[in-house]
């Protein structure tokens, strides 16, 4: 989906995959190749293959799910992952790893995952491979959380700032799934020093709002500070201002 402009969605692509003993992995006539649209899509790699609708056999240790995203544009995303009886044998995890970020979110066997993301002019955030499934044991998985300090995290809500780095001194804040209340937005620069504060109001749910920061900054690295709901929400990330 793309976030517009009011916070609605506006889907702009999909694609299936199907597990059957009888499925082959390769592509075959089972499986339909996927025709390209004007603008984003997204859709499953096989080889050197865009597929759109895969049939395949079922998932064990090691499987991989391949996505490739093309004509992404600069703002904001949210990708569903919808599954029903995926099959994920005992003892093994289907996790969606996001090559820009280095994030990782499990994918349970029924429900859905709901990931928000942005295209920036960051090379790596457009990049066609910056998304996969992967089938891990679950012992294998929580080793990694604890070696490398990386959460493996349900699906909840979240705030996403784009574009970054910032051209022109303005970005959009968009808001996934965020319980309604004021938003304490705060800007600092390398050393400290508070250049701007403004308080949002979000109504709840999906949304998406605007900041001019209303004078020219100097180049360089800035930490954004958003606090919200008595302080109960916080995130702080690093701008990059040009």
């Amino acid at each position: 989906y793309t976030i517009e402009p009011d916070g609605s969605r506006a889907i702009s692509d999909g694609n299936l995959v199907m597990f059957n003993n009888t499925s082959s992995n390769y592509v075959d006539d089972e499986d339909a190749i996927k025709p390209t649209n004007a603008n984003e899509n997204f859709a499953l790699l096989n080889k050197d293959n865009k597929v759109a609708i895969e049939r395949r056999k079922p998932l064990i240790v090691k499987d991989s799910i391949f996505y490739y995203m093309w004509n992404m544009r600069q703002k904001a995303y949210e990708l569903d992952i919808a599954t029903e009886s995926l099959g994920i044998p005992e003892g093994l995890a289907a996790v969606l790893e996001d090559n820009f970020l280095g994030t990782k979110t499990r994918i349970e066997n029924t429900g859905t995952a709901s990931i928000p993301f942005a295209v920036t002019a960051e090379p790596g955030s457009y990049a066609k491979d910056r998304f996969r499934i992967v089938i891990v044991p679950k012992a294998k998985l929580r080793v990694k959380q604890m070696a490398k300090v990386i959460a493996v995290t349900e699906s909840k809500d979240s705030i996403v700032v784009y574009p970054n780095p910032v051209k022109d001194g303005k970005i959009n804040i968009v808001f996934n799934k965020v319980t309604a209340g004021s938003y304490l937005v705060k800007l600092y620069n390398s050393v400290g020093e508070l250049f701007f504060a403004k308080t949002l109001m979000h109504a709840g749910g999906n949304g998406l709002q605007n900041i001019e920061f209303g004078k020219k900054l100097a180049g360089g690295i800035y930490q954004l500070e958003i606090t919200g709901n008595n302080s109960s929400y916080r995130n702080v990330l690093k701008l990059v201002f040009e």
